[in-house]
């Protein structure tokens, strides 16, 4: 099923969440008899975060999955975003440290699968259109992660990235983890 269609009927995240993410995988847990807990917007951190050293402000995932009570994967979903884009990936990644092993991004295009347990630059696993089986690869991808050194391959064959742009996502994420590291380090 080719979902361009997808683009024109979400005005907003929360839609895209509820209308498709949400119902798509409920559905698909009903029919197939699995224990899967979704919530939309939970809040990771009771506390919340500093922002700019000035305001507390909490994490919101876009949508949690758990398998009979485990933690499994965590969503955030963009509108008119690259859910390869560096800020995105960097936003989920943050999400799953709340003790999730897997983490999506995603637009009404596309949906990429990572590990949370590896360094930002090297844990994207796999790719998900959404065709017919895309719950079903999502959660069989989850629960049996590929060689995430294959994504690249996969996302160059598929005509998403060249292999600039490759280097360019790894270079990037590599910088600004650098960044990162060293701001929070002075």
């Amino acid at each position: 099923m080719n979902c361009n269609w997808i683009d024109a009927r979400y005005v907003s995240e929360a839609e895209f969440v509820d209308r498709f993410l949400l119902y798509k995988i409920n559905q698909f847990a009903v029919s197939n008899n699995l224990n899967l807990e979704l919530q939309v917007e939970e809040s990771l951190n009771a506390k919340g975060r500093l922002n700019d050293g000035k305001q507390l402000k909490p994490d919101f995932a876009d949508l949690t999955i758990r398998l009979n009570g485990m933690k499994l994967c965590v969503l955030e979903a963009k509108i008119g975003m690259d859910p390869y884009h560096y800020d995105v990936v960097k936003q989920g990644h943050r999400y799953a440290a709340y003790g999730f092993p897997f983490f999506a991004t995603c637009n009404p295009k596309m949906m990429i699968l990572f590990s949370s347990d590896v360094e930002l630059s090297n844990n994207a696993l796999s790719i998900i259109h959404y065709d017919d089986g895309w719950v079903k690869s999502l959660l069989d991808q989850a629960l049996n992660p590929a060689d995430p050194n294959e994504l690249y391959a996969l996302l160059e064959e598929q005509g998403i990235i060249d292999a600039n742009t490759a280097d360019l996502y790894r270079d990037t994420w590599r910088l600004r983890s650098e960044e990162e590291t060293i701001d929070t380090l002075e």
